[in-house]
Formats: structure tokens, C-alpha cells, sequence
């Protein structure tokens, strides 16, 4: 099918930055393409052998309670609030009172319908309806962690006056001598697509091969590729029907294949032929799953995609091709060089807008970015809870 957004580049940050300087060892440009998970008491992405559906409703518990205990920790640092109350217990005076946000009915949340759920340890989960006539300017959805201040005389309503809606993590920063070792090694230059990568009418996965083209034919090609699923995209109409097939090279026959053969056969198969060639020699890729993927399990969290087989390639090859394929869970927080990127294939901010109470005085932000602000502020890739059905 033709497709009449081939090619076009969507977004594209921090293009005019300068090449590397002339005699700038190999050294340092290598430092700046390397790929790497967060340090281990920063690293929060899934392992290979993440067992999902393990999880107790305790434990469930248990993460919900931690996760707000350390929110409510960070932003009564940041802010130097007051000593937190508990929620439910009536005041005639100002207090301060940490919880998640929480809706009073089956629907979507909205202004009227706000309850603030305290902690197990400070308020025995007790939760309060907020009454948000005072305050000017919020923007809450379910799961969230805020501070509310306000006045709860009676004990049965929270009157607030200020939400604060969470706080961001401080920004990772790079020592005087890691600073040193990248001088002069010029920017490093990450090209990002999501799928599907191949449409309905066909199964041939033209647009991956046209990405890698793309890469291949640059005048400045890619230090990292970073591609998201879906790769054997569910929503197509042949992973549907189950009547998935390919043509046989030599007879022209066709014959049917599996999700897991399909992902082998075309994707593994499409990015090892590329990554072999001597444009992309020192290109690496990283690979981040969806749920929407048919060939694994449609969980969130997921764990890393399986490593490619590299069944046609011969040692050399596969020894020139494994060191440069990454496999990322979804979520995944990762670096290259001293860049921190963060990726979620799930779509957060269309759910997140989809069930959201705000108002802000004219002229009011961007929704999209006052939602962007709160995942930076709740410190997660999906602090939407519970998720939608």
C-alpha cells in the first residue's frame, strides 16, 4: 500500500549541535554511544525472569503503601512542609495531609468526585472527599500522590485551598573527570520508532526496511536505534484471523507461520542484514516490547524480548551483531553515553486524559503537558491506578 508518510521525521531535538572535535579519540565518541541500564540502586527495569502474575494482593499492597510513604517523604522535603496529619481527622486549623487520589464512584473522575486515600500507617487507609471549590489550580487523577493543605473541621470533608502534585527526581549528574573523557566527542545522534512497522495489507514489514535504509543512507548515520513494538502488531488483520503466512524463497509457495516465527523470520532477520552492513558497523539497537506484541504475554511490566537466535548468521557475524542488539523491558530507563532516556510503549498520557479533574486559571497550559509534568512528578512510568478496563 502506498503510504503517504514515508520517511517524514516527526520530531527532531537538538539538531545544530556540533560534530566532534578533529583528534578526539576513539575513546570518548565510543563512550557516547555506549548503552547501559541505570546503576543498580537507580535501576528499576524488569529482569529477563520477571515471574508476572506471581504478585499477591499484599504485595500489591505493600508496593502502593511504599510508593506513597516515599513520595510523601520527597515532597515534604522539597517544599519543607509542615508535619503531616492524618486524613479523616478533623482540624480547626490549616493542616497538611499526604495521600493517593482516588474517585468516589465507577465513572471518571471529576472535580466533585475527589477522595484523598491516607496511608496505612499514618491514617489505617482512611479516605476523605476534597472539596476543590478554593483551589485555583490543579490537574489529579486516580493513583496519584499529592499533598492537599487545607482545613477538615468536621472530619468528614477536606477543604482544600493547595494540591501540591508531587515532585520530580533530582537529574542525574556527571562527574568533572566523565565530563573530561567525553570532551570534544561530538553529539550523539538516537533515531526512535514505534510500531507496527509493517501495515494491514501485508506482512513484508516495508517500512522497518525502509527505517534501516533511512539509517544506512544518512550523512550522519545513528549511533543508536531505538525501536518499540508493537513488532508483531495484534490489531493486524492477519494476527487476528490466524492466517499468517510467508512465501518460501525457492518454491514461491507460502506457508504458515507463528507469531514467534513471524518476529524471527522478518524482524530478527530484517535487523541483522542491516546491522551488517559496514554504514551501520558501529550502529547499536535497542528493542522495547508492547503489549500489543502477539508473540508475548500482554502483561505490564514486561520483561525483556527473548535474544535473537541468530540462526542464518555465522560466528563472526553473530560475534559483529549480538554485542550491538539490546533487549529493554517496557517500561525501561537506560543511558547512552550520559543521556538518560526513558521509554513506555504503553500509551500513559491518552489514558491519563481520559480520566483527569483540572482547572487552572486562563490561560490555561496544555493538557498534554500538565500531564507530562505529573509523571515527572509522580516518579512513574504508569502512575495511573487503577488502570482503565
Amino acid at each position: 500500500a502506498d503510504r503517504t508518510n514515508s520517511g517524514r521525521v516527526e520530531l527532531e531535538y537538538n539538531k545544530d549541535v556540533d560534530e566532534a572535535l578533529p583528534g578526539t579519540s576513539t575513546t570518548a565518541i565510543a563512550l557516547t554511544r555506549e548503552v547501559k541500564p541505570l546503576p543498580p540502586a537507580l535501576d528499576v527495569n524488569v529482569p529477563s525472569n520477571y515471574r508476572f502474575m506471581f504478585t499477591s494482593m499484599l504485595q500489591r499492597a505493600e508496593a502502593l503503601e511504599a510508593h506513597l510513604l516515599a513520595m510523601q517523604g520527597h515532597i515534604s522535603e522539597t517544599y519543607d512542609l509542615p508535619k503531616a496529619a492524618p486524613v479523616g481527622v478533623a482540624s480547626q486549623d490549616d493542616v497538611v495531609c499526604y495521600g493517593r487520589i482516588c474517585c468516589d464512584s465507577e465513572g471518571k473522575i471529576n472535580p466533585a468526585s475527589v477522595l484523598l486515600e491516607g496511608s496505612r500507617r499514618a491514617s489505617n487507609g482512611a479516605r476523605v472527599p476534597v472539596d476543590l471549590k478554593e483551589a485555583r489550580r490543579f490537574t489529579l487523577f486516580p493513583g496519584q500522590v499529592v499533598a492537599v493543605r487545607g482545613i477538615n473541621s468536621t472530619g468528614t470533608k477536606l477543604v482544600a485551598k493547595e494540591v501540591c502534585e508531587g515532585v520530580p527526581a533530582p537529574q542525574l549528574t556527571s562527574t568533572p573527570a566523565e565530563m573530561r573523557n567525553l570532551a570534544g566527542a561530538g553529539p550523539t545522534r538516537v533515531w526512535a520508532a514505534a510500531g507496527p512497522f509493517c501495515p494491514h495489507e501485508d506482512l513484508e514489514y516495508m517500512p522497518l526496511k525502509e527505517l534501516l535504509a533511512e539509517a544506512a543512507g544518512a550523512d550522519d548515520v545513528p549511533d543508536v536505534v531505538v525501536l518499540m513494538g508493537p513488532f508483531v502488531d495484534a490489531g493486524h488483520p492477519a494476527c487476528k484471523s490466524g492466517e499468517m503466512e510467508m512465501t518460501d524463497p525457492e518454491s514461491g509457495h507460502p506457508y504458515p507461520v507463528s507469531f514467534e516465527e513471524l518476529f524471527s523470520e522478518r524482524v530478527e532477520q530484517i535487523l541483522c542484514r542491516y546491522l551488517l552492513e559496514p554504514a551501520l558497523r558501529n550502529t547499536q539497537v535497542v528493542l522495547v516490547p508492547s503489549v500489543e506484541d502477539a508473540h508475548l504475554f500482554p502483561v505490564f511490566p514486561q520483561a525483556p524480548m527473548p535474544a535473537f537466535s541468530f540462526k542464518l548468521l555465522d560466528d563472526a557475524e553473530r560475534e559483529a551483531v549480538s554485542r550491538r542488539v539490546t533487549m529493554m523491558s517496557n517500561p525501561c530507563t537506560f543511558t547512552v553515553g550520559k543521556t538518560v532516556i526513558s521509554i513506555n510503549t504503553n500509551d500513559i498520557l491518552k489514558h491519563l486524559a481520559g480520566d483527569v479533574a483540572a482547572r487552572h486559571p486562563a490561560p490555561a497550559p496544555n493538557l498534554f503537558e500538565r500531564l507530562c509534568r505529573a509523571l515527572l512528578q509522580q516518579r512513574s512510568h504508569y502512575p495511573l491506578f487503577p488502570p482503565p478496563r
